[in-house]
């Protein structure tokens, strides 16, 4: 038994007015009963409704990360396109100095020896003793060696000479050093105070005709 959706009173199953108030119960008493169904059409906009509501989602959502893959998907080729890895693995050509006249290559390794020994400095000379490079790389390692013997004189002086005479030997070496490695780049390097004392004078050169 239904009630009376307007003044609640009861209402038998077969009745489709209620005896109190004369409102219509046939809708409640047949959807109650279970026999109440929804017209078509509206079944129809409640599927659509419910699928449109459920489908615009998903879809948006879809697209969205279809999108998204398509997107990090094109950046990666492009990427990997202007990517070269050999462009950055590949250490830069270092340029070589190029000789300033032609007995400076033909001499490059010896002016550079010529400061570590006195034997190679004679041999220099004796060889290239007429060109003007080679005499401007001697009269450096001469110099060099006069600045060994002026520190040699120093550290006879006990205490203060041998302080004055030690630091003196070890900026030697680092002139040494300067001076190996300038020859080797075609270039020379000229040592403070015995480096400029004129101890070998440089050649005149004819004027080509």
């Amino acid at each position: 038994m239904a009630n009376c959706s307007a003044c609640g009173a009861a209402i038998p199953d077969d009745t489709r007015f209620c005896p109190l108030c004369g409102a219509a119960v046939v809708a409640a008493a047949a959807g109650a009963a279970g026999g109440y169904e929804q017209p078509q059409y509206q079944q129809q906009g409640y599927q659509q409704q419910y699928q449109q509501g459920y489908q615009q989602p998903y879809q948006q959502g879809y697209q969205q990360g279809y999108q998204q893959q398509g997107y990090q998907q094109g950046y990666q080729q492009q990427y990997q396109q202007g990517y070269d890895p050999n462009a950055y693995q590949q250490a830069p050509q270092k340029v070589k100095p190029a000789a300033p006249c032609p007995e400076a290559a033909q001499y490059r390794i010896l002016t550079a020896l010529s400061y570590l020994s006195p034997l190679f400095l004679i041999i220099m000379l004796v060889l290239g003793g007429e060109y003007n490079y080679v005499r401007k790389h001697a009269q450096q390692s001469l110099a060099l060696l006069m600045w060994y013997f002026l520190c040699s004189i120093c550290m006879i002086v006990p205490f203060l000479g041998w302080f004055v005479g030690g630091i003196g030997m070890v900026v030697g070496f680092v002139f040494m050093i300067i001076c190996v490695v300038r020859a080797l780049k075609y270039d020379i390097y000229i040592i403070p105070i015995t480096g400029k004392w004129n101890i070998i004078p440089q050649k005149e050169e004819t004027p080509a005709a």
